[in-house]
């Protein structure tokens, strides 16, 4: 969280869309309509809102108001919500936000992210743009979005029980370390997850030097 005592620390710290919370932290401006909304069209909020295809579409974890005020829209292709696992690398961060971005502001699926954890956060919209290093390698939560389908049911759960008996579900895991193909292989055979694919990147590089 970046404290501030008025909009211009925030304007100045964070950037020009950014708004001093309660004279305390600075509100993320991504937040407010999403990325694309902010880059190519910095003055949407003086237009109606369906003028703006840009605008993020909304999610289960925004507060009711931020539709009426235009910081986010319904999917007009009436998708259902997805979920996603952050893990708890920087790597996987980033290729949620991506995916927030390009399933939220492009195709209009409605996406949350799932930390594994009740109180932590990972969502590139969150109000403050804070973030939180939560669990990873959470099988279950893919075993529980498969039985329920919609996560949104899963995480109303939750809200009734204590954070210790907290349950996961996500859909979709971006970025998994190689040494644990048995799980995978097991989850395919039990058709939980599709044929895991490589994501062509380098997760590691060394030089070694002979004795």
């Amino acid at each position: 969280l970046i404290e501030c005592y008025s909009i211009f620390d925030c304007q100045v710290k964070v950037g020009p869309r950014s708004e001093c919370i309660n004279q305390k932290y600075c509100s993320n401006p991504y937040h407010n309509g999403g990325c694309l909304a902010n880059h190519y069209h910095p003055n949407y909020d003086k237009e109606q809102q369906h003028q703006n295809p840009r605008i993020r579409t909304c999610t289960s974890e925004d507060p009711p108001e931020s539709r009426k005020r235009g910081l986010c829209r319904p999917s007009s292709m009436g998708y259902a919500e997805i979920r996603l696992a952050s893990q708890n690398w920087e790597s996987v961060f980033f290729s949620v936000w991506i995916l927030q971005i390009l399933l939220g502001e492009v195709l209009q699926v409605p996406v949350t992210v799932e930390t594994g954890v009740s109180d932590l956060n990972v969502d590139f919209y969150d109000q403050h743009g804070s973030f939180d290093y939560g669990r990873s390698n959470l099988w279950d939560s893919l075993k529980n979005a498969q039985q329920v389908k919609d996560c949104r049911k899963m995480m109303k759960r939750n809200n009734d029980q204590d954070d210790d008996e907290y349950q996961p579900c996500a859909h979709v895991i971006p970025e998994v370390w190689t040494g644990y193909e048995s799980f995978l292989k097991q989850m395919r055979e039990d058709l939980v997850i599709e044929q895991p694919a490589s994501l062509g990147a380098l997760a590691g590089n060394s030089w070694w030097t002979p004795l």
